[in-house]
């Protein structure tokens, strides 16, 4: 977890900066000055924070409004970066598509070895993590030293190696699992790490209890027990399989109700049409911390 913060305030506060003062240097802006060089950055970053709010809202669903606001953005972006520099607006171009070069370029290598972004579809997860939340994965530190119990990892199911899931490591390797009375033990304690609710359906798990967590493998599942397709369908996952631990929640916007969703709501005597608003954005989820 400090090692994902201290990266992030790093590439935001330090990296990016320094970035598009160098993309400014190589198109030779003239009477370059730093300070307003970084102004000018955190204008660019500001605006482009809330253009990628308002379209993760409204136009999520609408590509070709999405691309033509997109352009408009980009040159609304040249010129503020014209002005602000007082330069060419050719040299302006250069160095905010040079900058953008480099920062994704950097983005491309940041995600491939130490974070990752994911988001949650479903709501396996609930209460912890809810559909619609948008989560930053640590990519480093499980690698060095292990995956614990309790702990919430992204990763990529047997039978599905494209799409990563998010779920909870309940039992690592060595630990003895057993079920008694649709309650889930690790170790002769019951799991306290989740909702300990009713475990599963009979025969619905290739495992058969009470069995040990092979090496280099793990036990998951969801925290909404009730809802989760987990370690009960598809057996114990490998430790390679894990992308990273979810760390933070960077976004979320609430999605629209599932059937099963209504139901439940239904059952508690709510209207599910008074409960949802899709599209909102979760502003208190912002900054969550994942545990």
């Amino acid at each position: 977890m400090l090692i994902v913060t201290a990266g992030i305030v790093f590439l935001l506060v330090v990296l990016h900066p320094l970035i598009f003062y160098f993309s400014a240097w190589v198109v030779r802006v003239k009477d370059l000055r730093f300070w307003r060089t970084c102004g000018a950055w955190l204008l660019l970053f500001l605006i482009n924070s809330v253009m990628g709010a308002a379209g993760l809202v409204f136009l999520h669903d609408r590509i070709e409004i999405s691309l033509v606001i997109g352009i408009m953005g980009i040159v609304f972006l040249v010129l503020l970066v014209k002005e602000w520099l007082h330069t060419s607006g050719w040299r302006a171009a250069g160095c905010y598509f040079l900058y953008t070069g480099v920062v994704v370029g950097l983005a491309f290598g940041v995600r491939a070895v130490a974070i990752e972004a994911f988001s949650v579809p479903t709501g396996s997860m609930l209460p912890t993590v809810m559909p619609g939340d948008r989560f930053l994965a640590d990519k480093i530190t499980g690698r060095f030293r292990g995956f614990h119990r309790g702990e919430i990892v992204a990763f990529h199911p047997p039978q599905d190696s494209k799409t990563a899931h998010i779920k909870r490591i309940v039992a690592v390797a060595g630990d003895r699992i057993e079920v008694r009375n649709g309650l889930v033990y690790v170790n002769g304690a019951a799991s306290g790490l989740c909702p300990l609710l009713p475990y599963r359906e009979p025969g619905a798990t290739p495992l058969e209890f009470p069995c040990t967590v092979p090496p280099g493998k793990l036990f998951l599942l969801g925290d909404n027990r009730a809802n989760s397709v987990d370690s009960r369908h598809y057996g114990f996952v490998s430790v390679q399989a894990v992308v990273g631990l979810a760390v933070i929640v960077y976004a979320s916007v609430e999605q629209p109700l599932d059937p099963y969703e209504k139901i439940v709501l239904r059952r508690a005597g709510k209207d599910p049409d008074k409960e949802s608003r899709p599209n909102r954005i979760r502003w208190e989820r912002i900054g969550t911390i994942l545990k």
